[in-house]
C-alpha cells in the first residue's frame, strides 16, 4: 500500500483499483466500484492527484463539484492500494470515458472526521 499515514505521494504511475472509498467535505463518505485510477501529476510547478471514475453520474459530479476537500482510499480485490492525504478540490470535469476529479494535498478541513 502507498500512503497509510495520509502523507504519501502516489507518483506518476497509474494505479488501478476496483473500488474507492471517497470522503467529501462537505458531503459524505461513498464507495464506488468499477475500474478506477489514481495518478500523481505535475503542472506549472504544482503537484496534484487525479482520480478517474468510470461513471459520470450527475449526482456524483455535483457532490464532487460542491466539495472543498476530499480524501480517498483506492482498493483492489479488498486490499488498499493507496490512502491519500486530504486533497483540496481543484477541478471536476466529465470526459468521454467518465469523471475526472483533481485535488492538491492540503490540511484536513476542521469538520473532517475520518
Amino acid at each position: 500500500m502507498i500512503g497509510g499515514s495520509g502523507s504519501s505521494w502516489p507518483g506518476p504511475r497509474v494505479m488501478t483499483g476496483d473500488s474507492v472509498m471517497l470522503t467529501c467535505v462537505p458531503g459524505s463518505t461513498i464507495t464506488l466500484t468499477g475500474t478506477l485510477t489514481v495518478q500523481g501529476k505535475y503542472a506549472d510547478g504544482q503537484g496534484f492527484i487525479e482520480l478517474r471514475l468510470p461513471d459520470a453520474d450527475p449526482q456524483l459530479r455535483r457532490l464532487l463539484q460542491q466539495s472543498r476537500a476530499w480524501h480517498l482510499r483506492l482498493f483492489h480485490s479488498g486490499g488498499c492500494l493507496y490512502d491519500s492525504p486530504w486533497l483540496k478540490a481543484t477541478k471536476v470535469v466529465w470526459e468521454k470515458d467518465g469523471l475526472v476529479a483533481q485535488g492538491v494535498p492540503g490540511e484536513a478541513p476542521p469538520e473532517a472526521a475520518l
